[in-house]
């Protein structure tokens, strides 16, 4: 593992100027081919802690992909009365900071168990754990310095890595919900990063309970953050509303009372296509947010005038919300999305790099490169493989 010398240790005197939150490059990193290979190993991990899941509870875990499925999973969730449902929201205090080594270890080591994996794999990916956690650097204009908490803000490994924490807590809390017979009370628990969104129903004292379960099932370093409500609250950029006599929430877009909309004027110089790309998105988001087309019409009344004060012209507005229709034999078929677990052992997208890293090295392959008899297995051949390479590779 190559050192950096002369490094410094970030204290009050050093950040006290920082304007910012800095974000760190992965350029010329020297541990980013470790936070490649174990970037791919807890996606391996997260399949498995998905079908642990799925095979318990019959069906989705909380965390959610991106704005479309939440959307859909909020439209498809159901509501109780009002004085027996509480909404909660919710979000996480620095939860890349938060995530230690230790947490960090321990919860995968969690998930190698689900995964089947093998003593010695599971000690070899908690060696390259500790390495990338005792040797984060960034570097800054006053010098290069080093994270001593947690990852940092563009580490590679950081979304997964904090995603497998969370995921096994959530294994946790469900498991607890199970038991004591509350599984029932939660009609909707949605979680995107470090965004939480929570229905609750029943009597007072299980709400309580439920409520109590949800606080106190995360880690202790990692700080949960909720407020409750009753007939609104937010999950990312959307509002959802609950109405009595209603089964299902009502919805509708999210906008900051801090946002400014700062998008292209239309008498600049730049193209047209990057002009109307704001528009395009505000009218999608209204189309796939709202429940109802009265709604739907109000926030295409409130686009309507931001764009109009931006500048934009009745007609370039009706260009944009009403866009030309692709002729026939050019539309694009949709892509299938679906989860599937890795494989080393074909040339994939994931194994080309691997690929090409071990052809430039002068490694004789036949001494160091000796496959596990262990069929369906080939995560573990890998890092056997990786294992075999580290002295000739230096790391």
């Amino acid at each position: 593992m190559p050192k950096i010398l002369k490094l410094q240790e970030v204290n009050h005197k050093n950040v006290v100027n920082l304007t910012s939150r800095g974000i760190k490059s992965s350029m010329k990193d020297p541990i980013k081919t470790i936070q490649k290979i174990l970037d791919r190993v807890f996606n391996h991990l997260l399949f498995h802690i998905e079908n642990e899941f799925n095979k318990k509870f019959g069906k989705w875990s909380p965390s959610v992909g991106g704005i479309d499925e939440a959307i859909n999973r909020v439209k498809e969730s159901k509501t109780g009365n009002w004085g027996n449902s509480v909404e909660i929201e919710g979000d996480f205090s620095d939860l890349y900071s938060n995530c230690n080594k230790n947490l960090l270890i321990s919860s995968v080591n969690k998930a190698c168990k689900l995964a089947s994996f093998s003593e010695n794999s599971i000690n070899y990916i908690t060696l390259l754990i500790t390495c990338i956690m005792d040797h984060s650097y960034f570097k800054e204009p006053l010098g290069t310095f080093k994270t001593l908490k947690g990852f940092s803000m563009g580490d590679c490994s950081a979304a997964r890595g904090s995603e497998i924490i969370l995921r096994i807590a959530e294994l946790s809390i469900f498991n607890t919900l199970s038991r004591h017979h509350l599984q029932s009370n939660v009609k909707r628990y949605l979680r995107f990063r470090d965004d939480v969104s929570v229905h609750i129903v029943g009597v007072p004292d299980d709400i309580c309970k439920v409520i109590k379960v949800i606080c106190t099932g995360y880690p202790k370093e990692i700080i949960l953050n909720m407020e409750t409500k009753i007939i609104q609250g937010k999950f990312l950029n959307i509002r959802i509303l609950n109405f009595p006599s209603f089964a299902n929430p009502f919805t509708t877009v999210l906008r900051k009372q801090n946002n400014k909309y700062n998008i292209i004027p239309p008498n600049s110089n730049v193209a047209w296509k990057y002009k109307k790309m704001a528009g395009n998105g505000y009218f999608r988001t209204a189309r796939t947010h709202c429940t109802t087309p009265r709604e739907r019409n109000n926030q295409y009344r409130i686009i309507h005038q931001i764009l109009n004060l931006k500048g934009f012209s009745e007609s370039q507005i009706s260009k944009i919300k009403n866009p030309k229709k692709c002729r026939k034999g050019q539309e694009t078929s949709k892509k299938k999305k679906f989860l599937t677990t890795i494989k080393f052992n074909g040339c994939t997208n994931r194994h080309k790099y691997v690929k090409s890293f071990v052809k430039k090295s002068e490694i004789n392959l036949e001494d160091y490169y000796l496959p596990m008899d262990v069929p369906g297995k080939k995560l573990e051949q890998y890092i056997f493989t990786v294992r075999k390479m580290r002295k000739k590779l230096n790391f």
